[in-house]
């Protein structure tokens, strides 16, 4: 779900369980032959198993990445973007992932609710397609850097109106930006029970996602669940 696309100048860094495939269907409307969807569309799905061989790019390359498989000098020319999620849904959002997949996955044991998940073992693991790591982790400049490398962060909470604002940046037409599509896409099922939270997982959550919490300036008191 990662693009770069030369005509606008831009390139999507996708964090998982952040609304990537939405954001990848809405951009690849932009796509001409010159552009690159790794991941997320039917298109992009064929071109990542060369990518991955080839350049060490994949749909959930971090910002690092795909920096080194451009160069430097090149990606400092791009719009470089992203999104982020409140910590509480987007660990609720990876669940629910992971929960649909298991069959595949075998990450869950049997029945586990959303609470018995984060407190346990598996929890502290980077998970399927490294879901479970903290957003910031994409975004900084290697693993011992703390600065963010992308241009541009936006919040999927308020996606019609990010997404908007982002084409305007990028230098798409407004009347280009009326005619796009921006349908939901690849949302898990809902499990038949709205989520109740022990004290102890909501702390778990609290304390493996404080970076992303403080930087892209969520309220960690503000829990979106049940709590007993």
């Amino acid at each position: 779900m990662s693009i770069i696309n030369t005509n606008y100048g831009f390139v999507f860094v996708h964090i998982p369980k952040c609304a990537g495939t939405t954001v990848t269907n809405t951009l690849s409307q932009l796509s001409t032959m010159f552009d690159l969807e790794i991941g997320g569309t039917e298109y992009g799905e064929d071109f990542q198993k060369l990518f991955i061989t080839r350049f060490s790019v994949y749909k959930h390359s971090t910002a690092w990445e795909i920096r080194n498989a451009l160069g430097r000098e090149k990606w400092t020319k791009f719009f470089s973007f992203t999104f982020v999620r409140n910590p509480y849904d987007r660990a609720y959002s990876t669940y629910k992932y992971i929960r649909t997949h298991n069959k595949q996955l075998n990450f869950l044991e049997n029945g586990q609710s959303f609470s018995d998940f984060v407190t346990s073992p598996s929890w502290d693991q980077a998970g399927p397609f490294q879901m479970l790591k903290p957003q910031h982790r994409w975004l900084i400049a290697g693993q011992h850097r703390d600065e963010f490398i992308v241009d541009h962060i936006a919040r999927v909470e308020n996606f019609q109106e990010e997404i908007r604002k982002l084409l305007q940046l990028i230098g798409v037409h407004r009347g280009k930006i009326e005619k796009l599509t921006y349908e939901a896409k690849n949302v898990s099922p809902e499990p038949p029970e709205p989520p109740v939270m022990s004290q102890k997982a909501v702390d778990k959550i609290r304390t493996r996602y404080a970076d992303d919490f403080a930087r892209f300036g969520y309220d960690p008191a503000a829990v979106p669940f049940d709590v007993v």
